[in-house]
């Protein structure tokens, strides 16, 4: 179980869900109750994730939210580049926003 900050009025309307499932569209991530759909994907398309929590919220400049991460990753990919090893950016330390800047 995976928990993440989120607010939102919108949902994929329940009668719909397994029509858009037959469609090829994955339920990634849900609701404990399973009810609500909290992210989408398309497992045929190069990057096609939705969700409805704010990944930015996780997110430091050296500690990317995953789907950030991927999504740059994804994307370098198609342009045909290398993308940057995540680990790379992990393993780097937060820099102390009230610290100052040395040399």
């Amino acid at each position: 179980v995976i928990y993440k900050r989120h607010r939102h009025r919108y949902e994929v309307n329940i009668q719909l869900r397994r029509r858009l499932e037959d469609e090829g569209l994955v339920a990634g991530g849900t609701s404990p109750d399973e009810r609500l759909v909290e992210m989408i994907e398309l497992p045929d398309h190069p990057f096609f994730v939705a969700s409805q929590y704010h990944p930015e919220f996780n997110s430091r400049p050296n500690r990317p939210e995953p789907l950030f991460r991927e999504f740059v990753g994804a994307a370098a990919t198609h342009a045909g580049e290398e993308p940057a090893n995540g680990a790379e950016l992990e393993s780097a330390a937060e820099p102390d926003v009230g610290a100052p800047q040395t040399s």
